[in-house]
């Protein structure tokens, strides 16, 4: 699974939401919005954004840690986000709360599966106090 079609997944959970609660158009806007974000993501001028992610998705069902997930879950609940430039700020936004889901992950399970945390980052996080 690609990260489109993670982000696809998003949506058709939202929209799932927006069907069980009609009168709350919060979950029809985020659904729009993460529809727009995975077109997006297939543009080639994405593709300096979405690179940085890709090292995060994992078995293709989930994206980084539990924060990352949430703010994709989140996206465009309670405001519209259809806009290039609102795509372009969020994926970078994501890229940096990947990176910290890594560094959380990597300091309560003693490595990092992504592969994205250089040894600095690594040394930083004192591994071996946490095993």
């Amino acid at each position: 699974m690609s990260l489109s079609d993670y982000i696809c997944s998003q949506a058709e959970w939202r929209r799932q939401k927006a069907a069980e609660y009609p009168d709350d158009q919060r979950n029809r806007q985020s659904a729009e919005a993460l529809e727009s974000l995975a077109e997006y993501i297939g543009h080639d001028d994405a593709r300096d954004l979405v690179i940085p992610l890709e090292p995060h998705l994992f078995e293709g069902q989930t994206l980084g840690g539990e924060e990352t997930r949430r703010r994709v879950a989140r996206y465009g609940f309670g405001y519209s986000a259809t806009t290039v430039l609102q795509h372009r700020d969020f994926l970078a936004e994501l890229a940096m709360t990947c990176r910290l889901d890594a560094m959380e992950f990597a300091r309560e399970h003693g490595g990092d599966p992504t592969g994205t945390l250089d040894a600095d980052e690594m040394g930083d996080l004192d591994i071996a106090g946490a095993q």
